[in-house]
């Protein structure tokens, strides 16, 4: 089909102060056409459908697109694929002169070709009369910006040509005059989209960077735990001295009485090893707010201690008294505390009913001639109720805003807390300072007995104080938040980040602004939930330390330390298993032993001998002198002489 005969023409050319990589997208793909068009202010009820892709040398032989040229490495046999956009649009044309209007609904095609930075423009009205546009949009990187032309050829009735033509390449120049605007938004747009998310990111890097350091602070704090529980618990078992008495006391000892004296100071180590392991369990309970030691874990550890009320550096004061004793003498209510484990009952009753966490307190009162309260061991391991966010992780991004919305009064939850602690006999107290009291306690009775080398004193007294170096630091990170003003800014300025980042996305991505707001808020809002769970590292998120395995760990090693009696060196290294010079030589310590003792009785026996027969030749002869005489040599040398 022969090109039609165009009638009027229009070309005319701008220069956008931006590169052409900043410029061709804004004005020639196929997501921007809409934004094209409604530059112009007779435009109305746009619509584009989505783009397709055409072979370029098919579209090419039509008339239509005769003018849309080919790449440069294009020939007639080699197929190209670019794409072609439908769209329509009304315009409200004036007549007569501007007394009226006529609305024009308008249908054409865009072709855009990336690899030439050139588009083609075809648009045809209608209703009549009939008016068919080609508008060619071509690109050039020139010094200072992008160089756009426009060549628009057209076709229409005769009798309204001059008129047409000449509305034509007024609207024509005003339009293109738009583009420059247009890219200068998009730019400004973009450059504010980005500065505010590069700000955003560092900000949020920070946040996430200082809560990965507590985190780690916090795993460290554990390790010099474990270091010192096994260092203290080594110290005991095998260093210090098996008995209970002074010097003076064990040298007066009986000896029919040793052998009980050894059992009680077995009985002492042991006791000793289990306020070791009690001291990584009570701060586990401390560190999670779990007061007391009505744990199942914990409680048989510490039973016999005396009871202090030392004060707590992670929860709130509330009534807290300072009443010694044990800790089933009775309470400041008159109460006397008789601890149970927990029943298979109450694990039915617990999962039947929906309880889900216990207070370590749960009790239940008998009457008798005393008022008793029966108090059922808290588990070791306590988690808090299954949410909804367990069973929709995503939600957890957007927990504070849910928790905005459905938090409760500050003063219901402080009426909670005091009447729990009314209700229990027990303060709330630093369970693992008290810990670490009664083991500096027992040191300092050892080294008052006097069976304990000074040499030995620091190096037993060490892991005391990495005991309280660690519990002190993780106090630190469990009480000193990242600072509230700092968090609400940032939170602050996230959600209005992502408020308005749809409407700068929109223009250029039109309905794919939705899903990429919903991925983007789901990295910002993510990175500020990992950085809350790893704030605290110590409860129970999937992402918290796992204090009750670090717990099982040192329980294991030092049941370990104290299930067999201290090994004398002789029996393992002159053991049948010991190959001290292996694998080249596969004998035994005491097959080298023999071997070498075997070798040497042959010449020993010889010296033996010798010696013997000197010894008795020079017994027999008593009497017998050296005499000393001087002979002078030929040569002039003189020889002393020395005879028996």
């Amino acid at each position: 089909m022969s090109p039609p005969k165009y009638n009027f023409t229009s070309h005319h050319t701008v220069t956008i102060p931006h590169d052409v990589a900043t410029v061709v997208p804004l004005l020639a793909s196929p997501g921007s056409i809409a934004q094209v068009i409604a530059l112009s202010s007779l435009a109305a009820d746009i619509e584009v459908s989505s783009p397709e892709l055409i072979d370029k040398i098919t579209l090419a032989s039509s008339y239509d697109t005769a003018s849309l040229p080919l790449s440069s490495d294009a020939t007639a046999t080699t197929p190209q694929s670019i794409e072609r956009t439908a769209f329509s649009f009304s315009e409200l044309v004036p007549v007569l002169g501007g007394l009226t209007t006529k609305q024009v609904v308008i249908k054409g095609h865009q072709t855009w070709d990336p690899a030439q930075r050139c588009c083609l423009y075809e648009t045809r009205t209608q209703t009549s009369p009939v008016v068919s546009v080609r508008k060619l949009r071509t690109f050039d990187e020139v010094e200072g910006g992008t160089k756009v032309e426009e060549s628009i050829e057209g076709n229409c009735a005769a009798w309204i040509k001059w008129v047409v033509e000449k509305e034509c390449r007024t609207a024509h120049r005003e339009h293109m005059a738009e583009y420059a605007k247009l890219v200068d938004d998009a730019v400004k747009r973009t450059v504010m989209l980005t500065v505010l998310g590069t700000m955003l990111s560092f900000a949020v890097t920070l946040r996430t960077s200082s809560a990965n350091d507590r985190y780690n602070e916090g795993r460290k704090a554990w390790s010099s735990i474990t270091l010192a529980s096994r260092t203290f618990a080594f110290n005991v078992w095998m260093h210090l001295p098996p008995t209970t008495l002074t010097v003076a006391q064990l040298a007066a000892l009986p000896a029919d009485q040793l052998e009980y004296e050894n059992a009680k100071a077995l009985i002492e180590k042991r006791t000793i090893i289990n306020l070791v392991q009690a001291f990584s369990v009570a701060a586990k309970h401390y560190l999670r707010e779990e007061n007391g030691v009505y744990w199942e874990d914990l409680f048989h550890l510490v039973s016999a201690l005396p009871r202090y009320s030392f004060p707590s550096s992670v929860t709130e004061d509330t009534g807290r008294d300072n009443v010694l004793g044990l800790w089933r003498t009775p309470g400041a209510n008159g109460r006397t505390v008789i601890p149970r484990a927990r029943r298979a009952t109450d694990l039915s009753a617990s999962a039947s009913t929906g309880t889900t966490r216990s207070t370590g307190m749960d009790s239940e009162l008998e009457k008798g001639e005393d008022q008793v309260e029966v108090i059922t061991l808290g588990p070791a391991h306590n988690p808090p109720a299954p949410t909804i966010y367990h069973h929709f992780p995503p939600l957890v991004m957007f927990r504070p805003m849910i928790n905005f919305f459905t938090r409760k009064p500050r003063n219901t939850t402080r009426a909670k807390q005091k009447r729990l602690v009314e209700e229990h006999p027990e303060p709330e107290a630093n369970l693992p300072l008290q810990i670490t009291l009664f083991l500096s306690g027992y040191l300092a009775a050892v080294v008052n007995r006097g069976t304990l080398a000074p040499s030995m004193i620091s190096l037993v007294m060490a892991p005391l104080a990495m005991f309280q170096d660690s519990i002190t630091t993780l106090e630190r990170i469990l009480t000193t938040p990242l600072p509230f003003a700092y968090q609400a800014h940032l939170r602050f300025s996230i959600y209005v980040y992502l408020l308005f980042l749809p409407f700068q996305l929109y223009n250029l991505l039109t309905w794919l602004a939705i899903p990429a707001t919903l991925i983007v808020s789901c990295i910002f809002l993510g990175f500020l939930e990992l950085g809350r769970q790893l704030e605290n590292p110590f409860g129970y998120d999937d992402s918290d330390l796992e204090l009750d395995h670090f717990c099982y760990l040192i329980a294991q090693e030092l049941e370990e330390i104290v299930r067999h009696p201290q090994p004398q060196p002789s029996d393992w290294i002159f053991s049948p298993h010991n190959a001290p010079f292996g694998p080249d030589d596969p004998r035994t310590a005491q097959e080298i032993l023999d071997d070498m003792f075997q070798a040497r009785d042959s010449s020993w026996s010889a010296r033996r001998l010798f010696h013997k027969h000197v010894h008795s030749h020079s017994h027999h002869r008593p009497e017998e002198k050296l005499h000393k005489h001087k002979r002078k040599e030929s040569s002039g040398r003189t020889v002393e002489v020395v005879c028996v």
